[in-house]
């Protein structure tokens, strides 16, 4: 899991530039700790030395993270594409790409953002749960010579995924196979899967806040006013477009940035959302007496196994090959966010399940769990404070809770004691019950698992 920020914004006369040079250099610092993705400070692998911003994150993680700088001057300047070029230096376009990574697959750690021939990809996605996929698709990305081979290079991700790409988009000689580099097109591609399981923010730049801005998540800073990116298409920014009128840059960007679609035809899988099945099922479906294979009909049998098979091959695939941190053996490395529904207790319970196809040989052979036995499993449980509760306990009920519901709050507050009980009270909402009810549910099922419930309460914000 990946923390993506991305800025792009035009220097300007110097006066401008020292002025608005300080309020710029706040806004990345926040939006750098904010996607900063905790992780351990003893496998860290990477911090930009250059960036003193980045070595604040280090106490707290993330495994790694790097940053780089791509200047691009105006037409008529030299104009250089590589991205180890210092973000000092006084260039018409600074274009800034930051990564960070929680590694949960693969072998060995990967430093993002990923950078090749002058080419740059931060990445937050999942081709192949079991690795780390980053540098498969900036492989594809990069042979991808025009803007409708990128489209359908992301078209055929199923999984999901927010990316920032930027491109040189070198053409390549037919004669001599080489790259002409003074024919390359700057280009800079972002976008979400079409469901949006990957978060990434826009703020387009305006005349009062002249800096375009990419980010996992938002630093709460109102100063930049960001909202979800749409899902319709990759969005393209032409950034040598840009470079030729830079004293215009508000305008310029808005007129350069485009939308493309993901590719369409059966080359390309997942280039739209499927539609929905609007059919409804024939009313003469045979009734169902129980869930065991002995009481479904024959036609259901097969289907439940096959569902059962694909849940169990799905959490085994993203909790089986989390790397454990270095002096952490024996801690949970998996956290399920557990409100007490079917949902997360099903999800739970094969988290901690055999596989599937070793259940029936389990009595004759050691097989192989998900998660260790001996590793426990966190159910992060959250509860949001009722403020009417509150508001009962200070004015003493005043009959608006049936006597029923008034027995139900004592037997709580007695439970707990005291004015802390009182104050828990308050964030017995449902989840939490329900959480309750299901951690014993798993204990019993789970024998020699430990189950840590973690209880996280959220206040009203008018108490």
């Amino acid at each position: 899991m990946c923390g993506i920020f991305c800025s792009l914004r035009a220097f300007r006369d110097q006066e401008e530039n020292s002025a608005s040079e300080a309020v710029v250099h706040v806004i990345s610092d926040k939006l750098k700790r904010a996607n900063a993705a905790r992780g351990e400070p003893s496998i860290q692998t990477m911090i930009d030395s250059d960036d003193p911003s980045l070595n604040l994150n280090a106490p707290s993680g993330p495994d790694a993270q790097h940053a780089t700088s791509i200047s691009l001057p105006a037409r008529n300047a030299a104009c250089t594409s590589d991205p180890s070029v210092s973000g000092d230096s006084k260039s018409d376009i600074h274009l800034y790409l930051y990564a960070s990574e929680l590694r949960l697959r693969g072998d060995t750690p990967i430093v993002q953002p990923h950078i090749e021939g002058g080419d740059v990809l931060c990445w937050n996605g999942e081709i192949d749960p079991t690795e780390n996929d980053g540098q498969k698709i900036f492989k594809r990305l990069r042979a991808a010579a025009k803007p409708l081979a990128i489209s359908e290079t992301i078209g055929n991700i199923e999984g999901p995924y927010a990316f920032v790409f930027y491109h040189v988009g070198a053409i390549a000689d037919r004669q001599f196979d080489t790259h002409l580099l003074q024919e390359r097109s700057k280009k800079l591609y972002f976008a979400r899967d079409p469901l949006g399981r990957r978060s990434l923010l826009i703020h387009k730049p305006t005349l009062i806040n002249p800096i375009f801005l990419l980010s996992s998540v938002s630093a709460g800073n109102d100063t930049y006013e960001f909202e979800e990116l749409s899902t319709d298409g990759i969005f393209v920014l032409d950034l040598d477009a840009i470079c030729d009128d830079a004293q215009n840059f508000v305008a310029t960007f808005h007129s350069h940035l485009d939308v493309i679609p993901r590719g369409s035809g059966e080359h390309v899988k997942f280039g739209l959302v499927r539609k929905v099945n609007r059919s409804l099922p024939p009313d003469d479906l045979p009734r169902i007496q129980g869930i065991d294979s002995a009481s479904l009909p024959m036609p259901l049998v097969e289907a439940t196994e096959q569902l059962i098979n694909q849940l169990d091959r799905s959490v085994m695939l993203h909790v089986r090959d989390i790397p454990q941190a270095p002096g952490y053996e024996g801690n949970a490395r998996v956290a399920i966010l557990f409100s007490g529904g079917i949902d997360s207790t099903v999800l739970a319970f094969f988290a901690h399940q055999y596989a599937t196809k070793c259940i029936e040989i389990a009595r004759l052979l050691t097989a192989t769990r998900h998660i260790p036995l001996n590793e426990p499993i966190d159910l992060l449980n959250v509860a949001f404070e009722n403020p009417r509760k509150v508001q009962l306990q200070l004015d003493g009920n005043v009959g608006a809770l049936p006597k029923r519901k008034r027995k139900q709050l004592k037997i709580v507050e007695t439970d707990v004691g005291g004015d802390a009980d009182r104050e828990l009270s308050s964030y017995m909402v449902p989840d939490r019950v329900t959480g309750l009810q299901e951690l014993e549910e798993l204990r019993r099922l789970c024998p020699g698992r430990v189950w840590n419930f973690v209880s996280l309460a959220i206040g009203s914000p008018s108490t």
